[in-house]
């Protein structure tokens, strides 16, 4: 999980909030953005009618497929507890 860490600007004495993310959440967030992605192009394929559209729709769905996998090869490899796959 990540963490914020305070910082004191000591030219103006603002305090700047810096977030540091952990590579495990940037995985399992990775996986999460493309979950919802394939959730939307599934949706658009079973919407469209015209053929180039469900040409690209198919591209898309298959490149998407694509990503999941591979990100879901790497939270395997490293071991990231919290993937549903």
């Amino acid at each position: 999980m990540g963490f914020s860490k305070k910082i004191r600007n000591d030219i103006n004495e603002e305090l700047i909030v810096v977030n540091f993310v952990s590579e495990e959440d940037e995985i399992l967030k990775a996986i999460k953005n493309t979950e919802l992605s394939l959730e939307c192009a599934y949706t658009k394929f079973h919407n469209v009618t015209e053929p180039e559209l469900i040409d690209s729709c198919i591209y898309e769905i298959k490149a998407l497929q694509t990503k999941y996998n591979y990100l879901m090869g790497i939270a395997k490899t490293k071991q990231i507890r919290g993937v549903m796959g």
